[in-house]
């Protein structure tokens, strides 16, 4: 039986047209694209399946099913957020220095890019990594007593280089 784990989860996300990011490009380091700590995250897979039947006893039974869609939805629930986390939920993308900058709500209106998970056991050791191009929409904000936290839903988009890696999966 595996020994119970605990995962850290954290969101990196560029913006495309941020770093290089563009749906067939990666940024070619996430240092500076952190959103924050997850605290939550759902995801949804819509495959839209097709099923065909055949005729086997004198009844239909299900042969064969085919996704025809690729079709995956994300929520996620973010804390401990980072300046890129405000950009995004103020829709604009202005030039932080020292912490401070002027912006326009609503000016940047791009939501789409790369978005990278990565989760980290108890031990420290790094279990899983997501990059997928995905267009971001906050839809939550929450600011009171405790954490600051922040809902965004998400979509995949294709993108020939969305791809994960497993490590250290030995539990």
């Amino acid at each position: 039986m595996p020994a119970p784990k605990l995962l850290q989860t954290y969101a990196y996300f560029a913006r495309e047209g941020e770093g290089g990011a563009a749906r067939e490009t990666k940024p070619s380091s996430w240092t500076g694209f952190s959103l924050g700590t997850v605290t939550d995250l759902n995801w949804t897979n819509e495959p839209d399946e097709i099923v065909f039947s055949k005729p086997v006893g004198g009844r239909w039974v299900d042969q064969d099913v085919i996704a025809q869609r690729d079709r995956q939805t994300f929520d996620l629930t973010l804390s401990e957020l980072s300046q890129n986390f405000w950009k995004l939920l103020r829709a604009d993308n202005p030039t932080i220095t020292g912490g401070a900058a002027s912006y326009v709500p609503g000016r940047t209106m791009i939501t789409r890019g790369w978005l990278r998970l990565e989760q980290f056991d108890n031990a420290g050791l790094r279990n899983d990594t997501v990059e997928m191009f995905c267009h971001l929409t906050i839809t939550t904000q929450t600011i009171g007593d405790g954490l600051i936290q922040a809902r965004l839903s998400g979509r995949k988009l294709y993108s020939a280089l969305n791809s994960g890696t497993f490590e250290n999966l030995t539990y």
